[in-house]
């Protein structure tokens, strides 16, 4: 049957189940014999008769209601299969108790009454009989378990629901914000050729050439969120030549990667924007060009890494907070690293931009 498949959970949610409610049941006898003369062999009878069945049932409970949720859309719809479900679950359980315990209780059903039974003693009246079973007392024992184990399967399922929901939804934005970066570094890439292709046929042949190698290296890392640092890497220091051919030596770069960084783990087009930001306010405006410094290190269980450069430094910090490479960076660090990761400006000498995330592998 479909409902039993797959089988590993269900077995695994028997183990914890009979482990909960045989230490239910352990409390309880220890509870029923301290204090009296009552023989374990009694208090084990007892838990037999009441844990057992929920050791057996609450697996199965628990994904039919996964499976099956009370939710705004249909609960209509579902009601009643739970209805009718806990119904035949409280009678089971009640027929299993009848059985196994055929002592007093108000789960017992009667003996057969003869005809003598209910001769009164000679000058006495005859007393209107206890009730047979009290099925309504029983079932409001049983039903509150029932709802717990249904509750608790919809806490879970709500819960795993909004976690995918909310994975969806990061996953989404990060779409947006890499669609953003890359036509932006795109169209800037093409105004540079624009710029030469009159002046420096040669150069701008060179860009465009360097250009088809970066497009398809943005294609081949596009489909995943996350690349080695190596690959990062290599993707900079492309656009970092086409720069170079672009501004001659007024552009200048240098890394200062740490080998033991290179398979770290970094979100694809982090340092690029970084690295434009860089060039476009802090070298491009100085007649005399800059350096670019791209530094990577392990610090613990994080991966820091710095660009910086050696233009005017920041006259105005809340604008440069607010261009397009440093505000997707933020967001996108957010989306991925939560608190984890952390992006500071540092002014001083020129403008470098830190940034610190948890060191991860993709193997």
């Amino acid at each position: 049957m479909r409902f039993f498949r797959p089988l590993a959970p269900l077995l695994k949610g028997w183990v914890f189940s009979f482990l909960g409610w045989g230490m239910a049941a352990f409390v309880l006898g220890v509870n029923f014999v301290g204090g009296t003369d009552i023989p374990w062999t009694r208090a084990l009878h007892a838990g037999i008769r009441d844990q057992l069945p929920w050791a057996l049932l609450t697996p199965l409970v628990f994904r039919f209601a996964s499976r099956f949720p009370l939710d705004r859309a249909n609960w209509k719809k579902r009601l009643a299969p739970h209805l009718l479900l806990c119904a035949l679950i409280i009678w089971g359980i009640h027929e299993w108790k009848v059985l196994i315990d055929p002592g007093p209780g108000p789960h017992r059903r009667p003996p057969p009454i003869s005809a003598t039974d209910l001769e009164p003693p000679a000058g006495q009246r005859l007393a209107p009989p206890p009730p047979a079973w009290d099925f309504f007392h029983f079932a409001s024992v049983e039903i509150p378990i029932y709802v717990m184990i249904v509750s608790a399967a919809h806490t879970l399922h709500f819960y795993r629901r909004a976690e995918i929901r909310a994975g969806q939804l990061a996953a989404a934005r990060l779409q947006v914000l890499r669609g953003q970066l890359q036509p932006h570094f795109l169209f800037n890439t093409l105004n540079t050729i624009a710029g030469l292709i009159h002046k420096a046929p040669d150069k701008a042949d060179s860009v465009l050439t360097m250009l088809s190698d970066l497009l398809r290296f943005s294609l081949e890392a596009s489909s995943a969120g996350q690349v080695p640092l190596e690959r990062e890497l290599e993707f900079t220091e492309k656009y970092l030549a086409i720069m170079h051919v672009r501004y001659e030596d007024r552009v200048r770069y240098q890394f200062q990667i740490a080998p033991n960084t290179l398979d770290a783990s970094v979100p694809t087009f982090l340092l690029q924007p970084l690295v434009e930001n860089a060039i476009k306010h802090g070298i491009e405006p100085n007649p005399d060009g800059g350096e670019i410094n791209i530094r990577a290190w392990r610090d613990a269980d994080l991966l820091r890494l710095s660009v910086s450069d050696t233009g005017r430094g920041m006259p105005q910090p809340q604008a440069t907070q607010e261009r397009i490479g440093l505000s997707s960076t933020r967001v996108r660090l957010r989306e991925l690293f939560g608190h984890a990761a952390e992006l500071n400006l540092r002014d001083g000498n020129g403008v470098t931009v830190e940034i610190a995330i948890p060191f991860r592998t993709l193997t």
